[in-house]
């Protein structure tokens, strides 16, 4: 179930949701790291924050065993070049510096608990708005000289840039697949509703993407995997609406192209409140890819995904609506 806490003041705006009160626990009896997965929205580059400045909200360590001991948090980015290990339509942003945690090394008691706070600071340029990031909290005993791997706990933060359109050459710059912008707003058209978005190749090779639906990238029995990508998990219960014109398009190193999106004809959209989807643009994997760093999404292997969201409008009385 996901919460959505909001901080508001004439400088700033993010939305925070999380999974509560999801842990990640390390053996019977042991650590315990939560929240374990946390998505933070509408970031603003240029503008530093913590999460418990933007939302109340602090990851807590709790020493569960029978002795005291130092452990460490630290933030890290996801060292898979692919997107086997982590959501869907994110990657790992260019620099682990832009995420701090207010303490490094804690000493707790047996039973006892600290609480952490995750400061964000990314640097206000062209090419980081509408970004999709993965960052891992990880934690776990302070490791010593001669002594063998610890176990550790990782929880993840799902973090989304704010939207800008227009961001012109940055888009080169803007991670495996470029897109501009990451919110695709869908109005109405006579009998459906349509928007667009641009996509770029930022690769050295020529590649095959294919547009799709979050139900069929995520099956409808992983429920809880499609609503960590919503601020209300209801949003990712709807039927879907939106699709892409062109479901597949090929792009040499550095192309540019414009996706359009609508709705089918007989599709009934009607918002009373804005309205979201969510789109990945997924790269095929090549001939000869290595299968274990790439995800099977819809009967293929893709090595790389990017995410855009589409937002119905909510229509005021007597506006006009797709039949």
């Amino acid at each position: 179930m996901f919460t959505c806490m909001r901080f508001s003041t004439a400088m700033l705006f993010v939305a925070v949701a999380l999974t509560a009160p999801s842990v990640v626990v390390a053996g019977e009896g042991g650590l315990a790291l939560g929240p374990a997965l946390i998505l933070v929205r509408d970031v603003p580059p240029g503008r530093p924050f913590t999460l418990h400045e933007a939302a109340k909200v602090r990851f807590h360590l709790v020493n569960n065993s029978a002795e005291a001991g130092e452990f460490e948090v630290v933030c890290s980015l996801p060292i898979d070049a692919g997107m086997r290990s982590h959501e869907i339509g994110y990657e790992a942003p260019p620099q682990a510096a832009w995420f701090s945690l207010d303490k490094r090394v804690v000493t707790l008691e047996a039973g006892a608990r600290v609480e952490i706070d995750l400061k964000v600071d990314i640097p206000d340029l062209p090419e980081h708005f509408n970004r999709h990031w993965m960052v891992y909290v990880d934690a776990g005993r302070v490791q010593r000289a001669g002594i063998g791997a610890t176990l550790r706990l990782r929880a993840r933060v799902m973090v989304e840039t704010r939207v800008q359109a227009g961001i012109g050459e940055a888009l080169a710059r803007t991670g495996m697949i470029g897109i501009d912008p990451g919110t695709v707003v869908m109005h109405p058209a006579g009998a459906v509703w349509s928007g667009e978005a641009r996509m770029r190749n930022n690769s050295s090779q020529a590649a095959i993407y294919d547009v799709l639906r979050l139900d069929q990238a995520i099956p409808a029995d992983q429920a809880d995997k499609r609503a960590r990508y919503f601020d209300h998990a209801s949003l990712a219960e709807r039927t879907p609406w939106g699709q892409a014109v062109e479901g597949s398009v090929t792009l040499a190193p550095g192309e540019e192209r414009v996706i359009r999106f609508t709705t089918a004809p007989g599709v009934a959209v009607l918002p009373t409140a804005p309205m979201e989807e969510v789109m990945f643009v997924a790269r095929r994997a090549a001939d000869g890819a290595d299968l274990q760093r790439c995800r099977e999404l819809a009967g293929r292997f893709y090595d790389h995904a990017g995410l855009v969201r589409l937002r119905y409008a909510g229509q005021p009385s007597g506006a006009a609506t797709a039949p």
